[in-house]
């Protein structure tokens, strides 16, 4: 499909929108849904279905655990930052106007570390909810085993969903986009 679809679309832009065109396209498309082993456009439809709740489970459920590391790495850079400053309160050879700076600073850092956490939280409690329902949702359409096929292949269904390739690492960057 990922060869052909596009010969399909570029047909349809250049035969115009009529309704000609439009079930001369659609039989192409189904031409190519049957050689690629599907009874019928339904059948696509099905399984793009299933396919696409179950990807998109298992991309929120990466995203949930992006935040998580976020969170974590987050408090962690307040706490460090906590530590130096309370070092720098505890050491009788930094002045006293100097360590007015530094209370003030002190109290930013944990101001932050504050609201980094209930952001997390708050929007992990929404996150949990979503998810809770998305996946008895998804219950209804996909089996075990339906599931177990999608992670097999989840790059190339990520491919096939995006037009390009998952990225590697976490930096949380995507690739950049070759525009053609």
């Amino acid at each position: 499909m990922k060869e052909q679809a596009p010969g399909v679309l570029q047909k349809l832009n250049e035969e115009g929108n009529t309704e000609v065109a439009g079930q001369a396209g659609f039989n192409d498309f189904e031409k190519i849904i049957k050689e690629g082993g599907l009874g019928n456009f339904p059948d696509f439809v099905r399984l793009n279905a299933k396919i696409g709740g179950v990807f998109s489970i298992m991309q929120a459920n990466k995203g949930m655990e992006t935040a998580k590391n976020l969170e974590e790495s987050g408090q962690s850079m307040f706490s460090d930052g906590m530590r130096v400053i309370q070092e720098q309160l505890d050491d009788p050879n930094v002045p006293e106007e100097t360590k007015v700076e530094l209370r003030t600073a002190l109290e930013e850092l944990k101001g932050g570390a504050k609201e980094l956490k209930d952001t997390y939280t708050g929007n992990l409690e929404w996150a949990n909810l979503v998810m809770e329902q998305a996946n008895k949702l998804s219950g209804l359409i996909v089996n075990k085993k339906d599931i177990e096929v999608i992670k097999k292949h989840e790059a190339e269904i990520f491919e096939a969903y995006t037009g390009f390739p998952e990225p590697v690492g976490n930096d949380g960057k995507l690739p950049p986009i070759k525009w053609e």
